[in-house]
């Protein structure tokens, strides 16, 4: 065999084995390398949420103990009812009022366990506690009221507001609200 006829077998072996072995091997080593991009660009994701997570940590571990009760005060964990009741109860004698009825639109017994039928406002990161009740007083004096529940600890958003007819000069004052909790 002339040498001329080997090199031409060996240049086809070469190709043969590129092309059969090779080719196959070099689309893994390309998927194997997106991988490794992929699970580095995640990784680099994780780091910055993890930075994050701590920047907030320590944000939070820096505010004072008054404050966080404080905050606690204004949106508390869990609906709170009795002492909602009873800041309107205080806030409407202040003011020389007479709380008629509360009322709270609370889910049912049994939606309250498993998280159904609470309104959650996603922007603030609050659930929403309708409330509706009733006070009796005369008009100045309802005026202080809507003024003290704006200064009030606990956050309430006064909706709707219907006045009703007058007796021995005091109004009957029907209100719709929104308070909040965590």
């Amino acid at each position: 065999m002339s040498r001329t006829t080997f090199s031409i077998i060996l240049v086809l072996i070469g190709f043969a084995v590129y092309y059969f072995f090779l080719t196959d091997q070099w689309q893994a080593l390309k998927e194997v390398r997106s991988d490794v991009a992929a699970a580095n660009l995640a990784l680099a994701e994780l780091k910055d949420i993890s930075q994050k997570a701590d920047s907030l940590r320590e944000t939070y571990n820096s505010v004072r103990q008054e404050d966080k009760e404080k905050i606690s005060r204004m949106i508390p964990t869990g609906s709170d009812t009795a002492n909602a009741v009873t800041d309107l109860e205080q806030t409407a004698a202040r003011n020389g009022m007479i709380l008629r009825s509360v009322d709270f639109a609370l889910p049912a017994a049994g939606k309250q366990a498993t998280g159904a039928g609470k309104e959650f406002n996603l922007q603030s990161g609050l659930y929403i506690l309708p409330v509706s009740f009733e006070v009796i007083g005369r008009y100045d004096s309802f005026r202080r009221f809507l003024a003290d529940l704006e200064l009030n600890q606990r956050v309430l958003d006064v909706q709707t507001v219907n006045f009703g007819s007058a007796v021995a000069d005091a109004y009957t004052f029907q209100l719709r609200a929104k308070a909040y909790y965590q």
